[in-house]
């Protein structure tokens, strides 16, 4: 399926930074099951039997990435004139998720789970044991942690630029003691930006 390759060198590639992402889900999942099929063969049926075979196994939330990616695939296909009408447009996502952040729980771990994790970092060098504590104290993603440098923080101040962001823009979090003394355990190495390296 040439689309497919397309797709990635020509939109996700230039436009997403999660572009192996939708690398992956082709590979895995889309081009297994439709391999050797003429791009114009394929129907809505086919599209909705697609998504919803995964989310039979069961896996609904993974599926609605899938079907996501069809329809930003067959977009695409529209915008490049290589389809009439995209077959995955307004097909129902099979499985449920919140709506907005202020759906989702705040707190995904309870107390009890929080102090098993912090303590589960006691024993860890301290780099190591800094990285998950951080996330913990100040919710921000991993890849945002670990790419963290020694320039970004200004005080009690950590602003992730926005090539490290989910939304492309930069982003200021305030550092809580804790945080501030976790870093401080974090020898600095010369030479080297980053405060998580190796």
């Amino acid at each position: 399926m040439g689309l497919a390759d397309a797709y990635i060198e020509r939109h996700a590639k230039p436009h997403k930074k999660s572009w192996r992402e939708d690398q992956g889900y082709l590979k895995n999942e889309v081009l297994p099951v439709w391999k050797g099929r003429a791009v114009t063969s394929i129907t809505r049926r086919d599209c909705r039997a697609l998504v919803q075979a995964i989310a039979d196994r069961p896996a609904p939330i993974y599926a609605n990435r899938i079907l996501s990616l069809l329809s930003r695939l067959f977009r695409f296909a529209v915008a490049e004139e290589i389809l009439d009408a995209s077959p995955a447009v307004q097909l129902p996502k099979p499985g449920a998720e919140a709506s907005s952040r202020t759906d989702r729980d705040p707190n995904p771990y309870s107390p009890d789970e929080l102090r098993i994790l912090w303590a589960a970092t006691e024993d860890r060098p301290a780099p190591l044991s800094a990285i998950y504590r951080l996330g913990l104290l100040t919710g921000q993603r991993p890849g945002e942690i670990s790419g963290l440098e020694w320039g970004e923080l200004d005080g009690a101040w950590w602003t992730i630029p926005g090539a490290r962001t989910k939304n492309g823009r930069d982003h200021r979090v305030y550092l809580t003691q804790p945080a501030l003394d976790e870093l401080a355990r974090v020898p600095r190495v010369d030479g080297e930006p980053r405060v998580f390296c190796g």
